[in-house]
Protein backbone atom coordinates (compact mmCIF):
# COMPACT_ATOMS: atom_id res chain seq x y z
CA UNK A 1 0.00 0.00 0.00
CA UNK A 2 1.23 3.47 -1.24
CA UNK A 3 1.02 6.79 0.00
CA UNK A 4 -1.15 7.46 -3.00
CA UNK A 5 -3.55 5.35 -1.89
CA UNK A 6 -4.09 6.28 1.39
CA UNK A 7 -4.46 9.90 0.20
CA UNK A 8 -7.28 8.58 -2.36
CA UNK A 9 -9.09 6.64 0.30
CA UNK A 10 -9.50 9.41 2.23
CA UNK A 11 -10.77 11.40 -0.59
CA UNK A 12 -12.91 9.04 -0.87
CA UNK A 13 -14.15 9.14 2.41
CA UNK A 14 -14.32 13.05 2.21
CA UNK A 15 -16.32 12.74 -1.08
CA UNK A 16 -18.71 10.09 0.24
CA UNK A 17 -19.94 12.45 3.18
CA UNK A 18 -20.12 15.46 0.75
CA UNK A 19 -22.76 13.38 -1.17
CA UNK A 20 -23.90 11.87 1.40
CA UNK A 21 -24.99 14.90 4.00
CA UNK A 22 -26.64 17.32 1.77
CA UNK A 23 -28.94 14.15 0.37
CA UNK A 24 -30.26 13.62 4.42
CA UNK A 25 -30.37 17.20 4.58
CA UNK A 26 -33.03 17.56 1.58
CA UNK A 27 -34.69 13.89 3.11
CA UNK A 28 -34.88 16.22 6.12
CA UNK A 29 -36.75 19.49 4.66
CA UNK A 30 -38.95 16.69 2.47
CA UNK A 31 -37.58 17.81 -0.97
CA UNK A 32 -35.87 14.22 -1.46
CA UNK A 33 -38.11 11.32 -1.00
CA UNK A 34 -36.21 8.12 -0.94
CA UNK A 35 -37.44 4.64 -1.68
CA UNK A 36 -37.18 2.68 1.94
CA UNK A 37 -36.93 -0.77 0.42
CA UNK A 38 -34.05 0.81 -2.06
CA UNK A 39 -32.32 2.40 0.50
CA UNK A 40 -32.31 -0.82 2.86
CA UNK A 41 -31.17 -2.88 -0.05
CA UNK A 42 -28.11 -0.49 -0.38
CA UNK A 43 -26.94 -0.94 2.68
CA UNK A 44 -27.03 -4.50 3.29
CA UNK A 45 -25.37 -4.86 -0.18
CA UNK A 46 -23.06 -2.04 0.55
CA UNK A 47 -21.87 -3.32 3.93
CA UNK A 48 -21.65 -6.99 2.33
CA UNK A 49 -19.23 -5.11 -0.38
CA UNK A 50 -17.14 -3.92 1.57
CA UNK A 51 -16.21 -7.00 3.66
CA UNK A 52 -15.72 -8.71 0.15
CA UNK A 53 -13.26 -5.52 -0.65
CA UNK A 54 -11.84 -5.88 2.61
CA UNK A 55 -11.18 -9.52 2.19
CA UNK A 56 -10.09 -8.95 -0.87
CA UNK A 57 -7.47 -6.86 -0.34
CA UNK A 58 -8.34 -3.52 -1.41
CA UNK A 59 -6.52 -1.50 1.15
CA UNK A 60 -8.28 1.77 1.28
CA UNK A 61 -10.37 0.92 -1.69
CA UNK A 62 -13.03 -0.17 0.67
CA UNK A 63 -13.39 2.78 2.89
CA UNK A 64 -15.90 4.35 0.62
CA UNK A 65 -17.91 1.15 0.44
CA UNK A 66 -18.38 0.66 3.73
CA UNK A 67 -19.04 4.37 5.05
CA UNK A 68 -21.84 4.50 2.37
CA UNK A 69 -23.65 1.12 4.02
CA UNK A 70 -23.26 3.23 6.66
CA UNK A 71 -25.25 6.48 5.64
CA UNK A 72 -27.63 3.52 3.78
CA UNK A 73 -28.44 2.70 6.75
CA UNK A 74 -29.52 6.86 8.12
CA UNK A 75 -31.39 7.15 4.72
CA UNK A 76 -33.45 4.29 4.97
CA UNK A 77 -34.19 4.98 8.44
CA UNK A 78 -35.08 8.09 7.47
CA UNK A 79 -37.12 7.14 4.88
CA UNK A 80 -39.01 4.73 7.08
CA UNK A 81 -39.83 7.82 9.94
CA UNK A 82 -40.17 10.34 7.26
CA UNK A 83 -41.41 10.85 4.00
CA UNK A 84 -40.02 8.23 2.65
CA UNK A 85 -41.18 6.40 -0.46
CA UNK A 86 -42.98 2.51 1.14
CA UNK A 87 -44.40 1.47 -1.44
CA UNK A 88 -43.06 -2.20 -1.02
CA UNK A 89 -43.01 -4.72 -4.50
CA UNK A 90 -42.86 -8.42 -4.38
CA UNK A 91 -39.60 -7.90 -6.41
CA UNK A 92 -37.98 -5.24 -3.73
CA UNK A 93 -38.80 -8.03 -0.87
CA UNK A 94 -37.10 -10.77 -3.21
CA UNK A 95 -34.61 -8.65 -3.77
CA UNK A 96 -33.70 -8.23 -0.03
CA UNK A 97 -33.84 -11.84 0.37
CA UNK A 98 -31.73 -12.57 -1.93
CA UNK A 99 -28.85 -9.81 -0.17
CA UNK A 100 -29.70 -11.60 2.94
CA UNK A 101 -27.99 -14.79 1.22
CA UNK A 102 -24.43 -12.98 0.01
CA UNK A 103 -22.96 -13.73 3.30
CA UNK A 104 -23.70 -17.69 3.30
CA UNK A 105 -22.69 -18.10 -0.14
CA UNK A 106 -19.74 -16.56 0.58
CA UNK A 107 -19.57 -18.65 3.69
CA UNK A 108 -20.66 -22.13 2.15
CA UNK A 109 -17.58 -20.75 -0.92
CA UNK A 110 -15.03 -19.47 0.96
CA UNK A 111 -14.57 -16.98 -1.52
CA UNK A 112 -15.71 -13.09 -1.68
CA UNK A 113 -16.15 -13.21 -4.86
CA UNK A 114 -19.13 -15.48 -4.98
CA UNK A 115 -20.67 -12.49 -2.65
CA UNK A 116 -19.59 -9.71 -4.45
CA UNK A 117 -21.45 -10.84 -7.83
CA UNK A 118 -24.34 -11.71 -6.15
CA UNK A 119 -24.54 -8.32 -3.87
CA UNK A 120 -23.39 -6.17 -7.16
CA UNK A 121 -26.13 -8.18 -8.97
CA UNK A 122 -28.69 -7.12 -6.29
CA UNK A 123 -27.59 -3.97 -6.39
CA UNK A 124 -28.33 -2.94 -9.39
CA UNK A 125 -31.69 -4.28 -9.08
CA UNK A 126 -32.27 -2.63 -6.34
CA UNK A 127 -31.87 0.79 -8.42
CA UNK A 128 -35.45 -0.61 -9.72
CA UNK A 129 -37.39 1.20 -6.91
CA UNK A 130 -35.44 4.05 -7.24
CA UNK A 131 -35.70 4.45 -11.00
CA UNK A 132 -39.05 3.57 -11.09
CA UNK A 133 -39.92 6.18 -8.49
CA UNK A 134 -37.59 9.02 -10.58
CA UNK A 135 -39.48 8.12 -14.07
CA UNK A 136 -42.64 9.27 -12.45
CA UNK A 137 -41.14 11.74 -9.71
CA UNK A 138 -37.65 13.09 -10.87
CA UNK A 139 -38.01 16.26 -8.80
CA UNK A 140 -37.91 13.98 -5.44
CA UNK A 141 -34.32 12.28 -5.97
CA UNK A 142 -31.26 14.58 -5.90
CA UNK A 143 -28.90 14.05 -8.45
CA UNK A 144 -26.04 16.00 -7.28
CA UNK A 145 -25.86 13.15 -4.91
CA UNK A 146 -24.90 10.78 -7.54
CA UNK A 147 -22.51 12.70 -9.67
CA UNK A 148 -20.44 12.88 -6.64
CA UNK A 149 -20.48 9.69 -5.29
CA UNK A 150 -19.34 8.98 -9.29
CA UNK A 151 -16.14 10.90 -8.66
CA UNK A 152 -15.83 8.77 -4.90
CA UNK A 153 -16.07 5.58 -7.08
CA UNK A 154 -13.06 6.99 -9.00
CA UNK A 155 -11.09 7.66 -5.77
CA UNK A 156 -12.01 4.36 -4.41
CA UNK A 157 -10.61 2.64 -7.42
CA UNK A 158 -7.52 4.68 -7.22
CA UNK A 159 -6.74 4.08 -3.68
CA UNK A 160 -7.98 -0.04 -4.36
CA UNK A 161 -4.18 -1.71 -3.36
CA UNK A 162 -5.21 -5.42 -5.46
CA UNK A 163 -6.95 -4.89 -8.66
CA UNK A 164 -9.31 -7.56 -8.94
CA UNK A 165 -12.61 -8.53 -9.86
CA UNK A 166 -13.33 -9.15 -6.47
CA UNK A 167 -12.44 -5.51 -5.74
CA UNK A 168 -13.49 -3.52 -8.52
CA UNK A 169 -16.73 -4.78 -9.66
CA UNK A 170 -18.80 -3.29 -7.42
CA UNK A 171 -17.95 0.19 -7.55
CA UNK A 172 -17.75 0.15 -11.27
CA UNK A 173 -20.91 -1.46 -11.45
CA UNK A 174 -22.22 1.18 -9.32
CA UNK A 175 -20.55 4.19 -11.17
CA UNK A 176 -22.49 2.20 -14.64
CA UNK A 177 -25.55 2.83 -12.73
CA UNK A 178 -25.66 6.13 -11.20
CA UNK A 179 -24.68 7.47 -14.16
CA UNK A 180 -27.96 5.94 -15.50
CA UNK A 181 -29.66 7.47 -13.26
CA UNK A 182 -28.55 10.85 -13.61
CA UNK A 183 -29.49 10.80 -17.28
CA UNK A 184 -32.81 9.60 -16.51
CA UNK A 185 -33.82 12.06 -13.94
CA UNK A 186 -32.50 14.68 -16.04
CA UNK A 187 -34.33 13.63 -19.08
CA UNK A 188 -37.40 13.17 -17.10
CA UNK A 189 -37.21 16.67 -15.77
CA UNK A 190 -36.48 18.27 -19.19
CA UNK A 191 -39.44 16.05 -20.84
CA UNK A 192 -42.15 16.68 -18.02
CA UNK A 193 -41.36 20.62 -18.06
CA UNK A 194 -41.92 20.67 -21.99
CA UNK A 195 -45.74 18.73 -20.97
Amino acid sequence: MTTDHVLFGWLSLALTVISYLPYIVSVWRGNTRPHVFGWAIWALVSLIAAAGQYAGAAGPGYWATLLSGLFCIVITIMAALQKGDKSITRHDKILFVSALLAMPLWYVTNDPLSAILLVTLIDASGYIPTMRKSWYAPHHEMPLHYIISNVKHILAIAATVTLSVTTLLYPITLFVLNTALILMIYYRRRQLAYL
